[in-house]
């Protein structure tokens, strides 16, 4: 119906990873490292390499299922304090093996996932990703040098397009501080 109108659909796939509100019970909840997520209380099991690898190829098969739907792209959601913006954030991911650390290692499993995703849609289908531009912490969140790095490798690596945001809806001080996507107004500037 859409592409009726010359218009195009983006399908947007996402992880929440411990930043989910679906009940949890009798499921096991994955993220970066076992931290708390401030917003669920939910303290998250460590996600193994392997698992990594075999998440990779989810947002492989989710993207090529989108593509087979008709859709005429994909987002994929690395922001707002889900899955893949969890591996992003220092206070969350406290991992010591290839995905944590430095940045270029924690951003590692977005160019896993890109990659994936390239591999199995091909070249002539659109891949964009929503990154944070910052936590918004004073401590220990995703900086802008930190974004920059990401957005950057991510455009070398040949992403069609990078939708910038802000906020980690699973760090209270983000939410306390109106720093999140849903704000309830203007923030005003944030101290460093």
């Amino acid at each position: 119906m859409i592409h009726r109108y010359d218009t195009n659909i983006i399908m947007q796939i996402a992880c929440g990873g411990s930043l989910t509100y679906v009940p949890v019970e009798g499921r096991e909840i994955f993220g970066p490292s076992a931290v708390e997520n401030q917003s669920t209380k939910i303290t998250p099991t460590p996600i193994t390499k392997e698992q990594i690898k075999e998440l990779v190829k989810v947002y492989g098969e989710a993207a090529l299922r989108a593509k087979k739907a008709g859709f005429d792209g994909v987002e994929v959601h690395a922001a707002h304090g889900y899955f893949l913006s969890q591996f992003l954030c220092p206070y969350l991911n406290r991992r010591t093996d290839e995905y944590g650390g430095s940045i270029e290692n924690r951003a590692r499993i977005l160019f896993d996932v890109y990659r994936e995703i390239r591999k199995v849609v091909g070249e002539n289908f659109p891949i964009f990703f929503k990154l944070n531009s910052s936590d918004y912490m004073k401590e220990n969140g995703l900086t802008l040098e930190d974004s920059l790095y990401a957005t950057e490798r991510l455009s070398e690596l040949g992403v069609d397009a990078i939708d910038i945001s802000g906020g980690n809806e699973s760090i209270t001080e983000s939410i306390e501080n109106n720093l999140t996507t849903a704000r309830t107004g203007i923030a005003g500037s944030i101290e460093k």
